[in-house]
C-alpha cells in the first residue's frame, strides 16, 4: 500500500515538475481522478496528503484541488541564480559540490517514508526503460534525496541544478549500459543512506557524478565522430 500511495504522489509531482500541471491549475475531483490513475480513492487520498504536506497542493473547501504557487523561498532562489546565466558546466560542478553533502545528510536524517520513496524509484528504474523513462527517474531519485536532508533550501536547489543539467545528463542514459550504471550507482547510494553511513553515502555519491561525467564525455564524443 506504501509503494502504491509513493507512486501515486510522485506520478503527480512529476506532473507539476513537468509543467503539465502549472501553479493554479485545479486538479480533477477525487472520484475523477481515481479512475484515471485506476486506484482507490482511499490511495489517492493518502497520496494527495502527501503532495499537500510538501506544499505541492492547495486544498480549500468551496475551491477544490490546486496546484500550489511556488513558495517565496523558491522563487527567490530562483530569480538569483537565473541572474548569474548559469552555464552547464557550471551547473554540474554545483552538483559536484552539493550533492555528496545531500547524500551525507540523508544518512544522517532520513526517514522511513524517504527510504521507501527512493527504493520504489530505484524499483521502477530497473525496468526495461527508455532513456526519456530512465532520464525522468533519475532525476526524481536525487530529488527523493534532497528530500531526506530535510533541508528545503537544498531540495529547491537541486530541482534548479536538474533543469540546468537536464540535456547532457541524457547523454548518460542514451544506452542500456548507461542505464545500467546509473541505477548501479544510485543503489550504492541507496544502501550507505539506508545503512546510515554518512560518510559511505557522500563516496557513493561521488563516484556517481564522476561515472555521469564519464558516460556524458563518452558520448559527446561518440556524436562527434558519428557528425564525421
Amino acid at each position: 500500500m506504501a509503494a502504491l500511495i509513493t507512486g501515486i504522489a510522485s506520478h503527480i509531482e512529476q506532473l507539476i515538475v513537468d509543467g503539465e500541471l502549472q501553479p493554479g491549475d485545479r486538479i480533477p475531483p477525487e472520484r475523477v481522478l481515481a479512475k484515471t490513475l485506476g486506484v482507490s480513492r482511499a490511495s489517492l487520498r493518502e497520496a494527495m496528503h502527501d503532495l499537500e504536506s510538501r506544499n505541492l497542493i492547495d486544498r480549500r473547501q468551496g475551491r477544490g484541488t490546486t496546484v500550489a504557487e511556488p513558495t517565496a523561498e523558491r522563487l527567490s532562489l530562483l530569480d538569483e541564480l537565473s541572474k548569474q546565466q548559469v552555464e552547464q558546466r557550471n551547473a554540474a560542478e554545483l552538483r559536484d559540490i552539493v550533492e555528496p553533502t545531500i547524500a551525507f545528510l540523508a544518512a544522517t536524517r532520513r526517514a522511513t517514508t524517504n527510504i521507501q520513496r527512493l527504493e520504489e524509484t530505484l524499483r521502477r528504474s530497473a525496468d526495461a526503460l527508455s532513456a526519456d523513462e530512465s532520464l525522468r527517474l533519475d532525476v526524481e531519485f536525487h530529488l527523493e534525496l534532497a528530500h531526506a536532508a530535510h533541508n528545503p533550501l537544498l531540495s529547491t536547489l537541486v530541482g534548479v541544478t536538474n533543469d540546468w543539467t537536464l540535456e547532457p545528463r541524457r547523454h548518460s542514459h542514451a544506452t542500456p549500459d548507461a542505464r545500467r550504471r546509473s541505477i548501479e550507482g544510485h543503489r550504492d547510494i541507496l544502501d550507505a543512506v539506508v545503512a546510515g553511513e554518512p560518510a559511505a553515502a557522500r563516496l557513493a555519491m561521488e563516484n556517481h557524478l564522476a561515472d555521469v561525467r564519464r558516460l556524458v564525455e563518452d558520448r559527446a564524443i561518440d556524436a562527434e565522430s558519428e557528425a564525421l
